[in-house]
């Protein structure tokens, strides 16, 4: 994770951030009314120059840093970079090269479930059309969607789990456990990109 104070890394486990020693979990359990002092700080400083009603960007809020966890500071630089980060959100070249392991290392597992379906239309329309080359051409179309789009919807999938679970109180820790990356979760892409493969093979010969 990040200190929400000096943004420099820390671990996941640490309480007081190792760059700047100020105690990270008092800090995000206060970050609602230190967000709203720091506003008013900010709003004197530079002369009220924004509007007192200007709502905070909900990438922005500290639950979905917490729930982003790895990496947060790469997404909320792209999801800043557009008014529309659920559409729109910049190029991801680990979702362009590894889209499928990307969407398990993030949590995505419905995403994945649809991306290895389309697998399997892919072969069906090839066989059927006897246009081999979309089993080769598709794919790649697929993955440069997801380079395009992966932005937009890891944005899309973290707002709706954190919508899910607004109702729960949970703390930053808890936020962190339901969201952050996974292993497992590479390791299941990885073992249904092989189911995938075997069972394609038997089916359509490939």
């Amino acid at each position: 994770m990040f200190c929400p104070h000096c943004g420099n890394e820390a671990p996941n486990t640490a309480v007081f951030c190792p760059t700047c020693g100020v105690n990270m979990q008092e800090y995000f359990k206060a970050d609602d009314v230190s967000s709203s002092k720091q506003a008013n700080v900010n709003d004197e400083a530079v002369g009220m120059s924004e509007p007192k009603n200007q709502t905070k960007p909900l990438h922005k809020q500290a639950h979905w840093q917490a729930f982003v966890d790895t990496r947060y500071h790469f997404y909320d630089q792209k999801w800043s970079m557009t008014s529309q980060p659920d559409m729109k959100a910049g190029w991801n070249w680990a979702s362009f090269f590894v889209g499928l392991f990307w969407l398990g290392y993030r949590k995505m597992y419905r995403e994945v479930l649809i991306l290895i379906g389309l697998f399997f239309l892919i072969d069906f329309v090839a066989v059927m059309t006897g246009i081999y080359a979309l089993s080769h051409l598709l794919p790649f179309v697929i993955y440069f969607y997801l380079g395009m789009k992966g932005n937009a919807l890891y944005y899309q999938h973290v707002r709706k789990k954190l919508a899910e679970l607004q109702y729960d109180h949970l703390s930053m820790e808890a936020y962190r456990e339901h969201g952050g990356v996974s292993g497992t979760g590479v390791v299941v892409a990885i073992l249904l990109l092989f189911a995938y493969a075997g069972i394609s093979t038997v089916i359509f010969g490939f």
